[in-house]
C-alpha cells in the first residue's frame, strides 16, 4: 500500500482507495482523514454499500460474492484490477493529450 500524507495532497488530486470488503480498518481510517480534509476520493470494492462508500466522493463496486476459506477472504479480485487498469489507461491517455 502506498501512503501519502493528506497534507501533501492538493485540491485537484484524487485518491483511489481499494478494499475488497469495503471495511478494511486502515483504509477506513485513511478515508476518514481524507473526507474531513475534503480531498476527492474513489473507492473500489467487491461489495455494494460498505462503510467505505459512506466516506468517499465516488465508489465503484464489482458486487462479487464473498468467499471465505479457513478464515481468509479468497474472493475474486480480478474485476478490481480490471477497473484499475481502465482508470490508469484513461489517466495516461488524458496526460498524453495535454502534452
Amino acid at each position: 500500500m502506498s501512503h501519502t500524507s493528506p497534507a501533501s495532497l492538493q485540491k485537484d488530486d484524487l485518491v483511489i482507495l481499494i478494499s475488497a470488503s469495503g471495511s478494511t480498518g486502515t483504509i477506513i481510517s485513511t478515508a476518514t482523514q481524507l473526507h474531513y480534509k475534503h480531498i476527492k476520493t474513489l473507492a473500489i470494492t467487491n461489495k455494494i454499500d460498505t462503510p467505505l462508500h459512506q466516506l468517499v466522493t465516488a465508489a465503484c463496486s464489482t458486487n462479487i460474492p464473498e468467499h471465505i476459506y479457513n478464515g481468509f477472504d479468497i474472493s475474486a479480485r480480478s474485476l478490481i484490477m480490471f477497473i484499475l487498469d481502465l482508470i490508469f489507461n484513461f489517466y495516461v491517455q488524458l496526460n498524453q493529450n495535454k502534452n
